[in-house]
């Protein structure tokens, strides 16, 4: 089941939180402690929220979400800011977080669930198994 996790758990667990930073951004994002420190403040404050997927005593992923507004529609979305798998994932455990987090943004008048993802191949497996469509973001270096 994927619950989200207080704010004293995330104090407790932040090594391994820190770390799902890290792993999910490094294919788009150079992270340092500065950012790291601001990831810590929402996650603490509300702005950012984190979740663990838990099997029996094993915790199979992290996912890190944040509510945002699209740019061009100011449509609120939940933007899935970072999962990290620390144990293979069955499609059971997978749809059942989806529909964990499709609940949570429902809940706060979202319009969609987004993300971004370094492995285009397997982003394209996920968005179909959800009937979801896939976009490419682009960022170029300046």
């Amino acid at each position: 089941m994927l619950v989200r996790m207080t704010a004293e758990q995330v104090q407790h667990f932040w090594p391994l939180v820190r770390e799902a930073i890290i792993e999910a951004h490094r294919a788009f994002l150079s992270v340092d402690e500065a950012y790291l420190s601001r990831c810590f403040d929402m996650l603490l404050g509300g702005m950012m929220q984190c979740w663990a997927l838990v099997v029996g005593n094993d915790l199979h992923i992290l996912v890190l979400t944040t509510p945002i507004r699209a740019i061009a529609s100011d449509q609120p979305e939940l933007l899935v800011f970072a999962i990290y798998a620390l144990q293979p994932m069955t499609d059971r455990l997978w749809l059942a977080g989806y529909k964990t987090l499709q609940a949570y943004a429902k809940e706060f008048g979202c319009s969609a669930i987004t993300g971004y993802a370094d492995d285009l191949e397997y982003a394209m497996r996920v968005v179909q198994r959800f009937r979801g469509k896939l976009r490419a973001y682009m960022r170029l270096e300046v």
